[in-house]
């Protein structure tokens, strides 16, 4: 039923990569995913305090972080009024940020996701995208996770195969 539910939303997809176009498909994209954790983390020194690894200290490539950088491209020209004077002034405060950190990397991983959460909010701002498609996008991934959640407390403990790597 699980596949039933992930064909369906690939057909609403598609549906509006026709009518809104490959920027827009994109946006619903980064929608779908967003409920779930599927992601990488890198333990370097600074990820330990006295020798415990620290997920909070360790940075993470989720697959919504790869989903951002193709929206950006694809929307770059959306974002160039963005890049401005404002831009700078909040970039240069989080290059301060970084150089009087405890932990630099720790704070460059941290302002790099700020800046990601700003561009995204200005993303999603600046167009007007179909609500039915939002609201699906978000029904649909939180529709999957439930599921998830569920069948984990059912079973007593996490799912493996692939819904591990889904989060």
């Amino acid at each position: 039923s699980n596949h039933k539910c992930i064909l369906i939303y690939c057909h609403f997809f598609r549906q509006s990569s026709k009518k809104e176009g490959k920027s827009n498909s994109m946006r619903y994209f980064l929608l779908f995913f967003l409920p779930t954790q599927l992601g990488t983390f890198f333990f370097f020194d600074f990820s330990y305090i006295n020798g415990i690894r620290m997920d909070y200290l360790a940075p993470a490539i989720y697959f919504t972080d790869i989903l951002f950088f193709i929206c950006l491209i694809v929307n770059a020209k959306v974002l160039r009024p963005f890049l401005s004077k404002k831009t700078a002034i909040f970039s240069s405060l989080l290059l301060l940020n970084i150089i009087f950190s405890t932990s630099p990397w720790t704070g460059l991983y941290k302002s790099v996701k700020l800046f990601e959460i700003v561009i995204l909010f200005y993303l999603f701002a600046s167009t007007k995208l179909n609500n039915k498609f939002v609201l699906l996008s978000l029904i649909w991934a939180s529709a999957i996770q439930l599921f998830l959640g569920i069948s984990q407390v059912i079973s007593g403990h996490a799912l493996q195969g692939i819904w591990y790597f889904l989060g």
